[in-house]
């Protein structure tokens, strides 16, 4: 039966409903006049009549093509981010929009239903349409769709704070006792917040200065560990720790921290901010200034932008130049009184350390 021109409920829309030789159609025709939405009825009918006559492949709907792109190993993220795309699209009523019909005020839309008001671009661009178009992307290479064309967004100026020894010594005189060896744990080694929270005691060797982070994060498809040398000061801080068995750092009661990263993370990152405030530092600061910091110190003392690369488990020195900031020479003595050092530490020829310290003598 030809289609025909709907409305649906919570919509200003006119929609495409009906079957043409064998192929149900229910999909939006993204506009509200009569005129226009009667040229895509036409259009769409003459689109499957084509394809069945010369052979052509007709575009998937993106639900189809996202489940193809999400078979593959992505990250957590990214399934996070679609996942909530494909939930709006299902509460719009546009679960079976075909990919060619994923264009830029469907995009505007999307954001302004998912996103606070006024999110910024670099927000829009990370939470809808990168992941948007990679599924489109996915679904074009293999000949189900035309490839995507979306309107540009500027990222924007990032972020480059960091902090200095000194600040980060009143932080950690600030903490409470649960928290001051996590925060200067992540200070000597650039942890990611997930990375500290998660390491267990099977896998530091306080006795050779060693700690491993298991899986830090990298490409979705490649599983990386990194390697710590410890610096005086953050093996002073996991001494002083109960290392029997289970997650180094705990709650003020004891207790593991939530086992979701973003949960435990943004407690982490809540208390740490407070505690910034409360030492008088006014600019915006979180748990992830912490590894800027290390790197722009770690920079200062090597002058090695593929060192920082390898000891930050970044996958590239473009990274890690972005995480690094230049500071001034005479805060060299300061960095080195923080980590414990006397000197600036040679990195070590013929050995793959994961870090720029040499192992302290065994006990």
């Amino acid at each position: 039966m030809p289609l025909r021109i709907v409305r649906q409920p919570h919509t200003t829309n006119f929609w495409l409903s009906g079957t043409v030789l064998g192929q149900r159609v229910r999909e939006s025709t993204g506009t509200d006049k009569p005129a226009l939405a009667e040229e895509r009825r036409a259009a769409r009918e003459a689109q499957i009549y084509r394809a069945r006559v010369h052979g052509l492949k007709t575009s998937r709907t993106f639900a189809e093509v996202a489940l193809s792109y999400l078979k593959r190993n992505r990250s957590d993220d990214t399934k996070r981010r679609l996942n909530r795309v494909l939930r709006y699209l299902q509460t719009a009523h546009l679960d079976t929009i075909a990919c060619d019909q994923v264009n830029q005020e469907l995009l505007d839309q999307a954001c302004e239903a998912l996103l606070r008001p006024g999110a910024a671009d670099s927000t829009r661009l990370r939470e809808v349409v990168s992941p948007v178009k990679a599924v489109l992307r996915h679904g074009a290479i293999r000949g189900w769709c035309a490839i995507p064309l979306f309107e540009t967004l500027r990222q924007g100026k990032r972020r480059k704070n960091w902090l200095t020894p000194g600040e980060a010594e009143a932080i950690i005189a600030a903490s409470p006792p649960h928290l001051a060896p996590l925060f200067t744990f992540i200070f000597c080694t650039g942890a990611r917040r997930g990375e500290a929270l998660g390491l267990d005691w099977q896998f530091v060797q306080l006795r050779y200065g060693r700690v491993t982070l298991r899986d830090v994060k990298s490409r979705p498809e490649d599983t990386k560990d990194r390697r710590l040398d410890l610096c005086p000061r953050a093996h002073a801080a996991l001494a002083g720790r109960d290392n029997t068995s289970g997650p180094v750092f705990r709650r003020a009661d004891g207790s593991p921290w939530h086992a979701n990263p973003a949960i435990s993370g943004a407690q982490v990152n809540t208390a740490f901010q407070a505690i910034a405030r409360q030492v008088g530092i006014t600019r915006h600061v979180s748990l992830h200034v912490m590894r800027h910091s290390w790197a722009s110190w770690h920079y200062a003392l090597h002058q090695n932008l593929k060192k920082l690369a390898q000891d930050g488990a970044w996958d590239s020195i473009a990274m890690a130049d972005r995480y690094s900031h230049l500071v001034p020479a005479g805060m060299v003595p300061e960095i080195l009184a923080f980590w414990g050092l006397k000197t600036a530490p040679a990195a070590a020829e013929g050995r793959n350390t994961g870090g720029p310290y040499p192992e302290p003598a065994m006990a």
